[in-house]
């Protein structure tokens, strides 16, 4: 009964997957092709790289600013429409990169531009599509949306690279934001439709509200004012924020941190390669079939500890290119587990009424957290001479932060809970 319930979910919601996939994937590309053309940029304007990487911070900022009112918009109008008008906002805010002159107050005014469209099609818009969609098996849908982060990294660093050696940095933007329209534009045009798109049409024929036919279908949630005054969001934030901290640094400091422990730059590379291709993918994919199976503070506290483990390894391999795979390996699990592991939590425990504003709230904090992460981890490498310190300090982090995900509790009951109240079931 079961099996049936969850291939029903999959025959009617896997459209909606696969444009999450590619919005996915889009959703990053700025940030790819960001690190690519920096070296050509700075060598045509003459700008350090320092003040080139200030773009990075103005999109976290804006990410941070808008993510939880794009979630509130997703919350009372539906994904289709938002997605729509993001997508064509986020391809004409990257085509304008290429517009950026010697002067370099126009580079950061392309990127506020980025900043304020890119939120409109980010993962919070993708993952509200897909979480309300999907209830036994949206801890899977979520994972498989997300894979499309490291696809973005092979294909969009291979387009971005190929459009740099043909024609140079300035193309690179217009041809991405090519690559968006014709790919994600079209996929939610025809295929994406959430719960509230579904049911728009339903509850017109019926003369009844999209809001009152919803709780039919998604159950109730907890009203805005109440998620903030509760202790479990907070123990879901702050543990994620931690996180993508430390995975900020390690991602973006690997290469450094592995040769810096006596590795060649040819093993930094192959290190580099297995942490965020193929254990990235596989650990997004298998913290998805976990967190439909096992509870899910259990399966994402295994998931936010991995940073940990892989800073401590780190601090004690002394070379060892055995040790330092494993923990990239460990590094890349995580960057796969920790964005769907806050999705899932944020949907079990408080339902789908709000959720657009609540994980908007929470991919803010992860965005603001992913790019201080590069920021703390080079501070630290500058005035101690190595990154010691930096694993020393998420490591402690962590080990203190991530067990309040274990006192989550038990899933509330959503089903009846009109009043945005629930019980515990």
């Amino acid at each position: 009964m079961m099996q049936s319930s969850n291939l029903a979910e999959w025959k009617s919601g896997w459209p909606v997957v696969l444009v999450g996939v590619a919005g996915a994937a889009t959703s990053s590309i700025q940030t790819v092709a960001l690190s690519l053309i920096i070296p050509s940029l700075s060598a045509e304007l003459g700008w350090s790289r320092a003040a080139i990487s200030v773009s990075f911070t103005i999109t976290t900022l804006g990410a941070l600013l808008l993510s939880p009112l794009v979630g509130a918009l997703l919350d009372r109008v539906g994904t289709r429409r938002v997605a729509i008008v993001g997508v064509l906002l986020k391809a004409a805010a990257l085509a304008a990169v290429s517009l950026t002159t010697s002067a370099i107050w126009t580079w950061y005014l392309a990127w506020i531009f980025v900043a304020i469209a890119a939120p409109f099609a980010s993962l919070v818009v993708w993952t509200k599509a897909v979480a309300g969609r999907f209830a036994k098996q949206r801890g899977l849908a979520l994972a498989i949306t997300m894979t499309g982060l490291p696809i973005a990294n092979i294909l969009f660093t291979f387009v971005a690279s190929t459009t740099i050696a043909a024609m140079g940095w300035r193309a690179v933007y217009p041809v991405l934001a090519a690559s968006a329209l014709c790919v994600v534009l079209p996929l939610a045009f025809f295929f994406l439709y959430d719960q509230r798109d579904l049911l728009r049409r339903k509850a017109a024929e019926a003369g009844e509200t999209v809001q009152a036919a919803l709780p039919r279908v998604l159950g109730h949630g907890a009203e805005v004012r109440d998620a903030l005054r509760n202790r479990r969001l907070w123990q879901i934030l702050i543990p994620g924020f931690l996180v993508s901290m430390s995975l900020g640094g390690l991602m973006v400091h690997l290469p450094s941190m592995v040769t810096d422990a006596g590795a060649t730059p040819a093993e930094a590379a192959t290190v580099f390669a297995l942490a965020f291709g193929p254990f990235a993918f596989a650990g997004r994919v298998a913290t998805g079939v976990l967190l439909d199976r096992l509870h899910a503070p259990f399966v994402a506290g295994i998931a936010f500890i991995l940073p940990a483990l892989a800073a401590t390894i780190f601090y004690f391999a002394n070379g060892d290119i055995t040790w330092l795979i494993a923990a990239g390996a460990l590094a890349g699990c995580a960057l796969g587990a920790e964005l769907e592991g806050i999705a899932y939590l944020i949907s079990v425990y408080f339902g789908q009424k709000n959720y657009g504003f609540l994980y908007g709230i929470g991919f803010g904090f992860y965005s603001i957290g992913f790019g201080l992460g590069p920021v703390v981890a080079g501070y630290i490498y500058d005035s101690s001479g190595s990154y010691d310190r930096y694993f020393v300090l998420i490591a402690s982090a962590l080990l203190v932060a991530v067990p309040f995900i274990a006192f989550l509790g038990r899933y509330p009951d959503w089903t009846n809970a009109a009043d945005g109240t629930a019980a515990d079931t």
